[in-house]
């Protein structure tokens, strides 16, 4: 089991694969643990892990394992971007695009059915927790100076994360498909 962390401010996230120490079979992991292990997650403090704990420093005591599920967005977002309205957001930001480039009715409507598309499969996949974070990220660059990549990857694809300011890549102009980055699992 190898196990790390980072330090952030006010948390601890950890990685360690899908596997933590059954807490009967704790004392026989630690006499054979690799050294390179600084920290040892079980799935459930007993007594005498507690009472261990309560007899080391911080550093060496035994951790839980949390489960972390992936689409569980409890983030700390301040409460005006928790309850952004996406689909408002992104139609805001595509008038502004329109205006910038100063498209016509023949331009505006592919653009307005990609948007459309695109929010959907975002709807279905349940994702509008991340544009919400994603929104409040960008405009945290902006206020504070920060500048961040062109775009990279397959999210050049999302003309949404476009508009949003994710990255620099029109992907209705050079005709990238969104499900290039939205795909589903079974596609």
């Amino acid at each position: 089991m190898m196990s790390n962390y980072t330090q952030l401010e006010t948390r601890k996230l950890w990685y360690d694969g899908s596997t933590s120490i059954d807490p009967r079979n704790l004392i026989a992991f630690i006499q054979r643990m690799p050294p390179q292990i600084d920290t040892i997650f079980v799935d459930e403090v007993t007594q005498e892990i507690a009472q261990y704990n309560r007899l080391v420093d911080k550093e060496s005591q035994i951790q839980q394992k949390i489960d972390i599920n992936p689409l569980k967005f409890d983030w700390n977002l301040p409460e005006a971007h928790r309850s952004i309205d996406v689909v408002w957001y992104v139609m805001e930001k595509l008038d502004d695009e329109v205006r910038r480039l100063k498209l016509n009715h023949l331009g505006l409507e592919p653009r307005k059915k990609r948007v459309s598309l695109e929010l959907e499969r975002y709807g279905q996949l349940k994702l509008f927790p991340i544009l919400r974070t994603m929104i409040h990220v960008v405009e945290q660059f902006k206020k504070n100076n920060i500048v961040w990549g062109v775009g990279r990857g397959s999210s050049v694809a999302s003309y949404v994360l476009y508009l949003i300011g994710v990255h620099d890549i029109d992907s209705v102009a050079y005709d990238l498909h969104y499900d290039e980055f939205l795909r589903n699992k079974t596609n």
